[in-house]
């Protein structure tokens, strides 16, 4: 087994992806569900395309553990743990299995969690589980009353942002909106404490949560937050997360400015979309979209002597020859 793994190892470093899947699988085949086989396969299945494989591999994991471990210990979340689950989460919302998405996310952490026969909570269709305060929630009276009394349960900010993201995707916008009496934006700027949030304001959903992290911390929780609007063509609250991000040294730069100036040009602000699209074509003159981008901008702008320059100089590009003129909406 030690040669069947060194091998594996060996292939996947000389980046032999293809045959250190079959290295690896080989192994499952003897192992089935070895945590550390998965979280080496995984990976490289998501880079050869291999999506499906990869979401049944973690969901059967995933299935075996809970009914191996009802009530897990530390030993036993060493084998399939929060980051097992978050990776499981990504690949469901990547085959768009959204709602099983928000199932096994919910179901995890509770089992995790040493709550495993708490079924109530399932009987409803949100995710009240894990608010941060009880009987908030509009009409909270009327809803399995009795869930309210219990606890409040934590939920890390990398489970709470796939759980906000599948809920977007199925249109349960309330459930991962920001649902504050005030903007993120009039928050941050009258730097509030925490509890003053709570204390002026309804309930703080999935994406209100994450947003109160720094930037710096969770790039990549801000970016999903923003592309989860952005998918919803939410244009505005795109902009407000993509601009946090743009604020911040590490995290900003053209792939961000270009997002800003997409949203800008589809809430029809060519004058801001302009300026983005300049940026990006400045840091990145090969970049053709964010070319031709700018040049729609100048056109909706009426400056077509701009947009004609442009438009030339793309044409001039080998890769656009002949196509005519693609930076067209229609």
């Amino acid at each position: 087994m030690d040669s069947m793994w060194d091998r594996a190892v060996l292939l996947k470093l000389s980046g032999s992806n293809k045959q250190a899947i079959k290295a690896f699988t080989a192994i499952l085949q003897i192992h089935p569900h070895d945590p550390g086989v998965l979280r080496e396969v995984t990976p490289l299945l998501a880079i050869a395309n291999g999506h499906a494989k990869a979401m049944t591999l973690l969901l059967d994991a995933y299935n075996y553990n809970r009914d191996l471990a009802p009530n897990p210990t530390e030993d036993d979340l060493a084998s399939f743990g929060p980051a097992d689950l978050e990776s499981l989460a990504d690949f469901l919302t990547q085959q768009r299995k959204n709602k099983e998405c928000v199932r096994v996310v919910k179901e995890g952490v509770r089992w995790m969690q040493g709550r495993a026969k708490e079924k109530g909570w399932d009987k409803l269709n949100d995710d009240r589980e894990f608010d941060e305060e009880r009987k908030v929630r509009d009409e909270w009276e009327k809803q399995a009353r009795f869930l309210e009394e219990a606890p409040v349960y934590e939920l890390d900010v990398r489970l709470r942002v796939r759980l906000g993201v599948a809920r977007m995707a199925l249109q349960h916008v309330e459930e991962a909106q920001v649902r504050s009496a005030r903007t993120l934006t009039q928050v941050k700027a009258f730097h509030m404490h925490y509890a003053d949030i709570l204390s002026a304001s309804k309930p703080q959903r999935h994406f209100a949560v994450v947003l109160r992290e720094s930037v710096a911390e969770f790039p990549e929780l801000y970016g999903a937050v923003a592309d989860a609007y952005h998918s919803r063509e939410m244009w505005t609250d795109a902009i407000e997360v993509y601009q946090d991000m743009a604020e911040d040294e590490d995290a900003n730069g053209p792939m961000i400015w270009n997002k800003i100036a997409d949203c800008n040009e589809k809430l029809g602000d060519f004058h801001a979309a302009k300026e983005c699209y300049a940026a990006v074509v400045d840091e990145e003159p090969d970049n053709l979209n964010a070319k031709f981008a700018l040049a729609r901008c100048y056109e909706q702008l009426a400056e077509p002597a701009e947009a004609l320059k442009i438009i030339r100089e793309g044409q001039k590009n080998p890769e656009t020859r002949g196509i005519g003129r693609p930076f067209d909406r229609g």
